[in-house]
């Protein structure tokens, strides 16, 4: 896999070369997992959108695992998932795509409800909320919009880098990837509302 990078003011795009047939084998492994995934989606009234965030963060491969740690469809990191499932010696709950997309959803949802920002809240799914954090108190704002954020962090950092910064633009050509794959779920609420699960 190449990349390439092309700058033409005011914008910059980078895109890579080889990637269809990852992602084409990250569809084939999702498929086995479809109906129970789109059933989670609708029982915990997700953003559909985040269907995105597996396939851009490890093209559905439970058995992924980053420099860093970060492991299966979902790559969550390892201090995280022990909060959130079973994560020891015996057993790795984050490669189990369906427990790991309970567990990605609930952080997605926590990040949208601490930055009060949908394109931040995605962000920080690949980078954290500490810039997040960082950033705010610098502008001494309680909310804060995606372009100051992207502005603020044009400064790389530990916790922002080059990967960050185009997390939101690969994520957005994701959803339009998962549509034209017919891979994109529509939000429905579930019609009984009873056994909706909303994840806090």
């Amino acid at each position: 896999v190449t990349g390439v990078q092309t700058c033409a003011l005011p914008i910059c795009l980078r895109t890579q070369t080889g990637q269809n047939d990852i992602l084409s084998q990250g569809i084939k492994r999702f498929k086995l997992y479809e109906n129970t995934i789109r059933n989670i989606f609708v029982k915990t009234n997700s953003d559909p959108d985040w269907l995105a965030v597996p396939f851009l963060e490890s093209s559905f491969n439970p058995l992924a695992i980053s420099k860093v740690g970060a492991t299966g469809t979902w790559q969550i990191m390892e201090y995280i998932g022990k909060r959130l499932m079973p994560v020891n010696k015996y057993v790795d709950a984050r490669k189990n795509p369906i427990l790991a997309t309970y567990a990605g959803l609930k952080i997605l949802r926590q990040n949208r409800i601490i930055t009060k920002n949908k394109d931040i809240s995605v962000v920080a799914y690949n980078s954290g909320l500490r810039n997040y954090f960082k950033i705010r108190n610098k502008l001494k704002k309680k909310v804060i919009s995606t372009e100051e954020f992207l502005k603020t962090s044009k400064k790389k950092t530990n916790y922002f880098d080059f990967a960050s910064e185009n997390f939101l633009m690969e994520y957005f050509a994701m959803i339009e990837y998962l549509k034209k794959s017919n891979i994109h779920f529509e939000k429905k609420k579930s019609r009984n509302v009873s056994s909706r699960i909303d994840i806090y």
